[in-house]
């Protein structure tokens, strides 16, 4: 048996033990945000995103109660309802993705973030391009595709980060399961010890 395949069994024997659990919502603080990029002459609705009542909602902790809650499934409808020909929609959705991978520890993020925001003319290009490739997408050819197009100042390609999105959708697909939601699996795992799935011989 291969080490891929040892893997693979693995992760669905994961995936089963999280079968019952929720993805919980990502706490995030708009206010910080606005104060970041406050000084961009970005439009409202861009920033608007992060406290839209369609899009985000009331934080459930009392003692933050302007931070806000966002879902994996909001930040999905967001970004397939997103026209890329609609330069406020890519830089809307765009913002709420930061945002909802910062959390509440994002300091780097705000800094990357605005750097990208402010050099807006090349990053509008990569994102309409990337997401019109990746609308397109017929394989992981076109994840490269859009990897190797991507050019941005602040948010920058990750050297490795396609080799783990093509491995996570890989072991996903012989889960049975959604990447994202193998992903969070993974996340919420946190390095325990994985399922015993060995086979007597």
């Amino acid at each position: 048996m291969s080490e891929v395949t040892d893997q693979q069994m693995a992760a669905a024997a994961l995936v089963d033990l999280y079968r019952e659990c929720e993805i919980p919502a990502v706490r995030i603080r708009p206010e910080t945000w606005g104060a970041c990029l406050a000084d961009l002459d970005l439009a409202p609705g861009i920033l608007g995103v992060l406290t839209d009542e369609s899009v985000t909602t009331p934080s459930l902790d009392m003692r933050f109660p302007k931070d806000r809650l966002v879902s994996r499934r909001a930040i999905q409808r967001v970004a397939d309802e997103t026209d890329p020909a609609n330069p406020d929609n890519l830089l809307r959705s765009f913002l709420l993705i930061q945002a909802w991978g910062a959390g509440t520890s994002g300091n780097r993020a705000l800094r990357y973030t605005r750097d990208a925001l402010a050099d807006r003319e090349r990053l509008l290009a990569s994102l309409k391009l990337t997401t019109q490739t990746l609308r397109g997408a017929d394989g992981m050819d076109s994840l490269a595709e859009a990897f190797m197009q991507w050019r941005c100042s602040g948010v920058r390609r990750s050297l490795r980060y396609q080799a783990y999105v093509e491995v996570l959708h890989s072991w996903a697909s012989s889960a049975g399961v959604e990447a994202d939601r193998l992903e969070w699996v993974l996340f919420r795992h946190n390095g325990g010890t994985l399922p015993d799935v060995s086979t007597a011989v």
